[in-house]
């Protein structure tokens, strides 16, 4: 499969422009190497095409350097555009631009902590997107990490972001901020206004031509994790004291690596699937087998995943920059990926090697995402996509964690799926994608059939209704086109997937206090009568509030203290307050959490505040546990699953109440925001679960405040107060 929608040497990529010949080729390639060719698509192109042909005609390069648009990025992504040809000093060059409209009234400028981030007017809004320099950064860094050839002493690889609706010299230039001089230095950006010097560049970079071998070199290269990024990941947490393994947590990674050793003899499938409360270790421990596989070269193309995003982002943070054994810096963060990346469009069957799948409890039924273009989309369930993209599959999972109906929740669906991983990857036509397809097509013959009958009236009339038929009867081809992508899934296995199960006994966290966990584990699904397990406060802090200020009063007197100023403390809630997409009129976020009087914002979400609220909360919700201004906002069960705090303040909303007849907690139906379910078991399983992986986050001491006080008061009396 290529990975680009269009190549042609430089006369005659012109040539296509002036004759309009150029977007019925990028279709026709869009389509054969599944990329996106939707309205919005089509008209950047239409926009790009002209400037790339003026740049090429005033930088005088040769006729036979080679032009690309929409290169697929191996680790996700796609480059607007790219140059291939021989510079002058003899240097194989590559050239990827990232392409931009924005005209100066469209960008404002956006603090960020780690990535460059711009406030741009996108799909009739203004959102927090990176920097174009931030993205030519991270193109960057895909490439030479994931790109065989492109790591080659004689190819030299570079990148350019190209604003050509943009005036650098004009007011406002908010692209230009000083804010932004650290990666604008090592990511050039070009403005409209600086065509000339754009071109300069260019001619020096390609004055030679000769662009087809480098090109054909790049597009068939070999795609594999580079040198450079399994050494950084190899060293990625040497020396640093919060992954560091610990008794059983050692045996374990050496079971996992042993394991992954034996399948890679054997061959086929292998899942293993690793059993552990909180606070057994299983990212530290994940991680640390990546982390030894690289370092024995057991493979060149292993992944760490989870559906967290939050705890995807702050492990991407820690591994930016990783000291190699040069002394070398290196970008290691494109070990962590997402975990909607693993799906046939991106993956051959067993491309990957080893593929580590943290918060395993959080895998959904689907592996497609409401962001997925029609080509990414699958009929796989996720589970099954997971296993189908790797060799060797490694869930992590807490079988009491599932906090949606959505997520699959616990290891028997793991081992299920995989016994039928062969059958259901024949089976396609019992999925809801197929059969959403099924009623797609069925719709498009009946809509067809009205169209062509009003069309035969002749009546002038009916042309409003004619125009909206074709519409939807053309959008409804578009969604059929989605029938392409069962024949991506192609299965060679002949034998079955070999299962491997391994559990977790001791944890780490709740001051090691496996009784207050009992209790916890106890209180939560079991009747009080039942609760035997007892703690007291020198094996572990646990506190019931009388008020949601006295609870955020407490977490932050113990959020960096001065005689310890690196504890974290954060107060989080149950879901059960909508969370805003905007802001104050003075620029505050919304206090969405309400409880009397009493008023707080949760994390910061699509929209980061403005004014003097700017610098006052963490720049998103990713990084809201990590960030020092997390403590002046509420978390969710989204924002710190997966994570561990010192200390944790909890407040249990209006979705959990006492049921006195039966002496136990239930959900509320209705009163939670994520969890979409009537039926009352199901429901008050997954609000449970949420309270215990919420309750389960702090290492030293946990306290609460319960809206309903019947709550708090049956966990007293479980504790005997």
């Amino acid at each position: 499969m290529a990975r680009v929608a269009y190549y042609a040497t430089k006369d005659v990529f012109v040539n296509d422009v002036v004759f309009n010949r150029f977007i019925p080729k990028m279709k026709q390639g869009a389509l054969l190497n599944h990329i996106g060719a939707g309205s919005s698509e089509l008209l950047s192109w239409q926009n790009n095409a002209p400037k790339i042909r003026d740049l090429l005609d005033v930088s005088r390069v040769p006729d036979n350097v080679i032009v690309s648009f929409e290169y697929k990025v191996p680790n996700g992504g796609r480059i607007d555009c790219m140059l291939y040809g021989i510079g002058a000093d003899d240097k194989q060059n590559v050239v990827h631009i990232e392409l931009k409209q924005w005209s100066n009234s469209t960008v404002r400028e956006l603090y960020d902590n780690g990535v460059f981030r711009v406030d741009a007017l996108t799909g009739g809004a203004f959102r927090p997107v990176c920097h174009p320099s931030q993205q030519v950064a991270n193109y960057q860094t895909h490439l030479l990490n994931f790109v065989e050839e492109l790591n080659r002493q004689d190819t030299e690889l570079s990148g350019l972001a190209y604003c050509y609706n943009y005036d650098s010299n004009a007011d406002p230039h908010a692209l230009y901020a000083d804010h932004y001089k650290a990666i604008i230095n090592g990511n050039q950006l070009y403005s409209g206004n600086e065509l000339e010097a754009l071109a300069h560049k260019l001619n020096l970079l390609l004055s030679r031509g000769c662009g087809l071998e480098i090109f054909n070199r790049v597009s068939k290269s070999r795609i594999r994790q580079s040198e450079k990024l399994l050494d950084a990941a190899a060293g990625m947490f040497e020396g640093v004291s919060a992954f560091s393994l610990l008794d059983d947590q050692i045996t374990a990674s050496k079971a996992i690596f042993a394991e992954v050793k034996k399948a890679k003899q054997r061959g086929g499938k292998t899942v293993i699937v690793v059993k552990g409360g909180p606070g057994t270790g299983k990212t530290v421990i994940a991680l640390d087998v990546l982390a030894n596989v690289a370092k024995e070269r057991l493979s060149d193309n292993m992944y760490f995943t989870t559906r967290s995003k939050a705890l995807r982002e702050s492990l991407k943070e820690r591994l930016r920059e990783v000291k190699v054994g040069n002394g070398k810096v290196v970008n290691a963060s494109d070990m962590i990926a997402n975990i909607y990346s693993f799906k046939p469009y991106h993956f051959k069957e067993g491309e990957i090697d080893l593929l580590l799948v943290d918060e395993a409890h959080r895998v959904e039924k689907s592996a497609n995402y409401m962001g997925d273009s029609f080509e990414e989309q699958t009929y796989l369930s996720m589970t099954h996509s997971l296993m189908y993209c790797s060799k060797v599959c490694v869930f992590f999972i807490d079988d009491k964690q599932a906090v949606k109906p959505t997520e699959i929740g616990n290891s028997d669906d793991i081992f299920s799926a995989a016994e039928s991983y062969s059958a259901s990857i024949l089976d396609y036509e019992n999925s809801d994608f197929y059969k959403d397809l099924q009623k797609t097509s069925e719709s498009l013959s009946r809509n067809r059939i009205k169209r062509d009958k009003l069309c035969q009236a002749g009546d002038s009339s009916n042309h409003d209704a004619i125009a909206k038929l074709d519409e939807k009867v053309h959008e409804q081809e578009r969604i059929l086109t989605k029938i392409n992508n069962i024949k991506d899934v192609q299965s060679t296995l002949c034998s079955p997937i070999q299962t491997v199960e391994i559990e977790l006994k001791s944890q780490f966290r709740c001051n090691g206090s496996d009784n207050f966990l009992d209790w916890l584990d106890e209180a939560l699904y079991q009747s009080g009568d039942n609760v035997e397990t007892r703690f007291d406060d020198s094996e572990y802090h646990f506190n019931v509030c009388s008020s949601p200020q006295e609870l955020l009063d407490t977490i932050r007197s113990l959020n960096a203290p001065v005689d310890n100023p690196r504890q974290i403390a954060r107060a989080v809630a149950g879901y059960c307050w909508k969370w805003s997409d905007d802001l104050l009129s003075d620029g505050d976020l919304k206090k969405d959490v309400k409880i009397g009087q009493w008023e707080m914002p949760w994390e910061t979400k699509s929209v980061r505040p403005r004014g003097a609220f700017r610098d006052m909360y963490a720049s998103s919700s990713d990084t809201w546990a990590i960030e020092p201004q997390g403590i002046n906002q509420l978390g969710c069960i989204f924002s710190v699953q997966g994570f561990e705090l010192d200390y944790v303040g909890v407040i249990l909303g209006p979705d959990i109440d006492y049921d006195e007849q039966n002496d136990r907690l239930t959900g509320v139906l209705g009163n939670n925001c994520a969890i979409v379910s009537s039926n009352q078991q199901t429901y008050t399983r997954h609000v449970l679960n949420a309270y215990r992986v919420l309750m389960s986050r702090g290492r030293l001491g946990c306290y609460i405040y319960s809206v309903n006080p019947k709550v708090s008061e049956y966990l007293l009396k479980t504790l005997g107060k």
